[in-house]
């Protein structure tokens, strides 16, 4: 490993420990990582005050990032942070990016479609129907394109994951916990038909951090930053889809959704979303439509930075 991400690497440990560390902390070791001699000289390129107090006190703060770098290798679980070759760049976008993702499986994310399928941990038999009927030929059509997202709950998001394996398709599970902590507990039985899709289990928290009800808003987050195509196949207006759908538009991501009858309380998050404006799918073929016009906008945008350079 060259020196500038061993820095980088010991700094990413670092955040696990409780400590304030920025994303421009980063850009400060990075840019000045040839001056940077030992880890004790960590402390002169961090901006926050109790954090250089941290590193002053603790001064076996290095042996606990080294340690924590060794328990994930012993648990072949794979790390990366910013300004790694691994590192996903639009989670850059975020305000408070996670400094340190650790996960298992591959890196699918580098060269796929990030597809987002979330929804109601009680979906109506309708929805599933539909996800079958029209998500399922759009993952054949388009496999070793796409890699499906989702967040491992019981309902959609396990559905999307199915639909994803049974296709062949790599599917990405994001946690609300460590990568040690499966939640919820079942998907330890989805362990190995997500890896031999080609996906991976992801987490933005210490490997051993059990579920925490705050880091469904981190996770859902990081999902919506995750992702070029979010798609919410039932939400309540009250509900952690919804909060995901809102970070999608945060982000700038394109959100579709399909419709459902207003006398159901659980599609109400669907018609709320189409009448703020987002896309409404009807079948496979509206779905199709759009993946199409995001993937002609993605290479209209790399052509125009191409030119910005040249």
């Amino acid at each position: 490993m060259s020196k500038i991400h061993s820095w980088l690497e010991y700094l990413a440990f670092l955040s696990w420990q409780g400590v304030k560390i920025s994303l421009e902390d980063f850009k400060t070791v990075h840019k000045n990582s040839a001056q940077i001699l030992s880890v004790n000289q960590m402390s002169d390129h961090l901006s926050n005050s109790s954090t250089r107090h941290y590193l002053q006190v603790q001064k076996d703060w290095y042996k606990m990032a080294e340690s924590a770098k060794k328990d994930c290798l012993s648990l072949n679980v794979k790390t990366t942070w910013p300004f790694h070759p691994d590192y996903p760049l639009c989670l850059l976008n975020m305000e408070n990016p996670p400094l340190l993702i650790t996960w298992r499986g591959r890196a699918c994310w580098k060269n796929h479609f990030l597809f987002s399928i979330v929804g109601s941990r009680n979906p109506y038999q309708d929805t599933m129907l539909w996800m079958d009927m029209n998500i399922s030929p759009f993952l054949k059509k388009h496999k070793g394109e796409v890699c499906v997202t989702s967040g491992g709950a019981r309902g959609v998001d396990q559905k999307a994951h199915l639909l994803s394996i049974s296709t062949q398709t790599p599917t990405l599970c994001f946690l609300p916990c460590g990568i040690q902590n499966y939640y919820p507990s079942n998907l330890a039985q989805w362990e190995k038909p997500i890896l031999d899709s080609g996906g991976a289990f992801i987490s933005v928290f210490p490997f051993q951090e059990e579920m925490r009800k705050a880091h469904f808003h981190t996770r859902n987050k990081v999902l919506a930053y995750f992702s070029h195509l979010i798609f919410i196949a039932q939400a309540q207006i009250r509900s952690g889809t919804m909060v995901t759908a809102r970070y999608g538009l945060h982000a700038g991501t394109t959100i579709a959704t399909i419709p459902g009858s207003p006398l159901h309380s659980k599609y109400a998050g669907n018609l709320n979303l189409i009448n703020d404006g987002c896309f409404m799918l009807r079948d496979q073929w509206d779905l199709e439509t759009l993946y199409q016009s995001i993937k002609l906008n993605q290479a209209t945008k790399n052509f125009d930075n191409v030119k910005d350079l040249s």
